[in-house]
C-alpha cells in the first residue's frame, strides 16, 4: 500500500479515515471517496477532484464548500522523503493538497459548450452532451497521455448535492411539471456570482490579512504616501488582484469579461506611469554605466599612450644612432689591456 502525505480540511480527512477525528486511524473503518477527472475550468485539461458528498456541515454553504475539492501535488525540486512520527519513512516527497472549490467553476466548462443552442433542457441531457463536446475539444488540444473524460465521472459529479445547488445559482430554470425541470446556462448569472466572490476577496478586512496579497500592492507602488491618499486607487488595486486570483479558475474569455465589470482606468494609468518611470530609470542607469565604461576606457587609453611615450628614445639618442661611426674605436677598446 502506497503512503502519501496529504493536507486537507478536517471534515475531509475525517471522511477519508471514516472517523470523527483525524487521530483515529482504524483501517477497518476507512471510507472510500471517489476521485473524479473533470476538465479544469481555465485550461480544459482533465484534472483530479475529490467528491465528498457526505462531509458533515452545519449549513448549505458549508456543504458546498467541502463536498468538492481540488487535488494538487506539490513536487520538490530535488528528491526528498517524509519522516513520520511513527518512525516510518515515506519515500515519495510529494505533498498532496486538497483545497475546497466551488462547483460553479467546474460546471462552466461543461455547461457553456452546450449553451450555444439557447434552449432549456433537462440536466441529464445537458451533461450527456457536455461530455461528448468536452472530449471533442480535448482531442483538438492534443495533450499527450491524456485519456478522455469519463461519462461516469461527469455523471457522479452531476449527482452531488452541492453541484445541483450550484446549477441553480448560475442557470435559468423552468419547471415544466412538478417532477420535470429544464435549465439553461446563464453567463450573466455566473459572472454575477463571481463578482460577489471578487468583492469579498478585495474587501480590506479579508485582503489585508494575507501578506502575499498586500505585497502585490506594494509591488505596484500602491503603498506610497501619494497613493495612500487615494483610496479609490487602492480599492481598484485590490479588485484587480482579486480578479487575477479568480482568473486561475476562469477561461481567458471569462476572465476578460470579469475585468470589464470594473473600472480600472485610473489604475492602468498609474501602472503605465510606473512603467515609464522604471524605463526612464533603467535608461539613466544604462547611460551612467556607459559613461563610466567610456571613462575607464579613456583613462586606460591615456595611460597606454603615456607608457608608450616613456618607452620611446630621446631625440639625442635618436641622432646618435644616425651618426657615422666608421673608423671610430669601439668603447670596449678603452678597457682592454695594452699590448707590451
Amino acid at each position: 500500500m502506497t503512503t502519501r502525505v496529504l493536507v486537507a480540511p478536517t471534515e475531509v480527512t475525517s471522511s477519508l479515515i471514516g472517523a470523527k477525528t483525524t487521530n483515529s486511524l482504524d483501517a477497518s473503518s476507512t471510507g472510500s471517496l471517489p476521485f473524479l477527472r473533470l476538465p479544469h475550468p481555465r485550461t480544459g485539461i482533465p484534472s483530479l477532484f475529490l467528491a465528498n458528498d457526505n462531509a458533515p456541515s452545519t449549513s448549505k454553504q458549508d456543504a458546498s464548500q467541502h463536498q468538492l475539492l481540488e487535488v494538487q501535488a506539490i513536487s520538490p525540486d530535488v528528491n526528498r522523503s517524509w519522516f513520520l512520527s511513527d518512525d516510518t519513512v515515506v519515500q515519495d516527497g510529494k505533498l498532496l493538497v486538497l483545497t475546497p472549490i466551488d462547483p460553479i467553476f467546474l460546471l462552466v466548462p461543461l455547461l457553456e459548450p452546450v449553451s450555444s443552442t439557447a434552449q432549456f433542457r433537462p440536466l441529464d441531457d445537458i451533461f450527456e452532451e457536455a461530455t461528448e463536446k468536452v472530449n471533442a475539444t480535448l482531442s483538438e488540444l492534443s495533450v499527450p497521455d491524456c485519456p478522455p473524460i469519463s461519462a461516469e465521472d461527469v455523471s457522479s459529479f452531476a449527482r452531488l448535492s452541492s453541484v445541483r445547488s450550484a446549477v441553480e445559482r448560475i442557470c435559468e430554470k423552468k419547471d415544466l411539471t412538478e417532477d420535470l425541470s429544464v435549465h439553461r446556462f446563464s453567463k450573466a448569472k455566473f459572472l454575477e456570482v463571481v463578482k460577489v466572490k471578487t468583492d469579498r476577496i478585495a474587501d480590506p478586512s479579508a485582503f489585508d490579512s494575507f501578506s502575499s496579497l498586500t505585497r502585490s500592492l506594494a509591488k505596484d507602488g500602491l503603498f506610497t504616501e501619494k497613493c495612500a491618499l487615494n483610496s479609490a486607487l487602492q480599492k481598484a488595486g485590490r479588485q484587480r488582484v482579486a480578479c487575477d486570483i479568480l482568473s486561475q479558475y476562469l477561461s481567458p474569455s471569462l476572465s476578460e469579461e470579469l475585468i470589464q465589470l470594473y473600472n480600472f482606468d485610473e489604475l492602468n494609468q498609474h501602472l503605465e506611469a510606473m512603467k515609464q518611470e522604471d524605463a526612464a530609470l533603467a535608461a539613466a542607469q544604462a547611460v551612467k554605466a556607459n559613461e563610466e565604461t567610456s571613462g575607464k576606457q579613456k583613462q586606460k587609453s591615456t595611460a597606454t599612450k603615456k607608457g608608450k611615450a616613456k618607452n620611446q628614445p630621446s631625440r639625442g639618442v635618436t641622432q646618435l644612432t644616425k651618426a657615422n661611426v666608421e673608423g671610430m674605436a669601439k668603447l670596449s677598446s678603452f678597457f682592454t689591456k695594452k699590448a707590451k
